[in-house]
């Protein structure tokens, strides 16, 4: 009875730490306050950048489509100028880690001591583990890029056929 009682107590506090996360519940409910987008299979991300004389703030959501759970999430941004030089990078992990389908967690980095120049880019990194049932789990990791200034994103582009 009394190791029943401490799970019970275990869980009601891990529910209360993941409603009263800092800004979850606002930010989750916000998403059309981050204009740009990138729509993936397994997830979709939004973003707004705020820039300071010398700083990028990239804060968005993102959001769980496809999988049962996702774990160890990660994004990363890096600005890279015109000449795909790195400039600045930063990541953040969404929290908490584990997210069933359709969940949607926040996220913020600051990319310091830069200001965005045109020709710029985003480069967007984002790593998480797939969680589908006991036997089916694998980590994934997948890139995209967006215009710094404007943050339109940058469709790949194409690569010749054959070997």
């Amino acid at each position: 009875m009394l190791n029943l009682k401490r799970i019970l107590i275990a869980c009601a506090a891990a529910v209360m730490l993941a409603v009263a996360s800092p800004g979850f519940a606002s930010d989750a409910s916000r998403v059309e306050d981050f204009p740009n987008r990138h729509n993936d299979t397994d997830f979709k991300i939004a973003w707004k950048t705020n820039n300071n004389p010398d700083n990028i703030i990239v804060s968005g959501l993102y959001k769980n489509m496809h999988y049962s759970y996702m774990d160890d999430v990660e994004v990363r941004v890096a600005l890279h100028n015109q000449q795909d030089k790195v400039l600045a990078y930063s990541a953040d992990s969404p929290t908490p880690q584990l997210m069933d389908s359709d969940t949607i967690r926040p996220f913020k980095m600051t990319l310091k001591n830069v200001t965005p120049a045109p020709g710029d880019t985003l480069e967007f990194m984002v790593r998480y583990r797939v969680v589908e049932g006991a036997d089916d789990n694998y980590n994934w990791f997948t890139t995209f890029s967006a215009d710094a200034v404007t943050g339109r994103p940058i469709e790949p582009k194409a690569k010749p056929a054959g070997w």
